[in-house]
């Protein structure tokens, strides 16, 4: 996994988590897998190659910084992704369950896109 797929990877997996999808920037930084690319002000860093590459946005509201995807394809595909490693050897349940309780905008599709993968396999 590149460092920019394992990024854009974790923060859908916070999304996930956090069942939000805009997070703060600050929790990011804190982040004990991707804190130091969020921190970087270098421009090769992983995370500032997605800003400036358009895959993520970050934005002022309540006076705090925060991230989110810019693009709604790209986030229900690496969401579909996140899905499709944490269902592994689950049944069909799990993602009934996701659906149900996860108040993610976009959940639906990520879970459209985890089983997208699964056929292909």
């Amino acid at each position: 996994m590149t460092s920019n797929h394992h990024l854009l990877y974790h923060v859908a997996e916070l999304m996930l988590e956090k069942a939000q999808h805009i997070l703060p920037v600050d929790e990011l930084f804190d982040d004990e897998e991707i804190g130091d690319f969020v921190k970087s002000i270098q421009i090769d860093s992983p995370y500032q190659q997605m800003l400036l590459e358009g895959v993520l946005t970050e934005t002022v509201k309540d006076e705090k910084s925060h991230v989110s995807f810019t693009v709604e394809g790209y986030f229900h595909y690496i969401l579909g992704e996140v899905i499709a490693d944490l269902s592994e050897g689950k049944d069909g349940f799990f993602l009934m369950n996701l659906m149900a309780n996860n108040k993610l905008n976009g959940i639906k599709e990520g879970i459209e896109q985890c089983l997208i993968r699964d056929v292909n396999r």
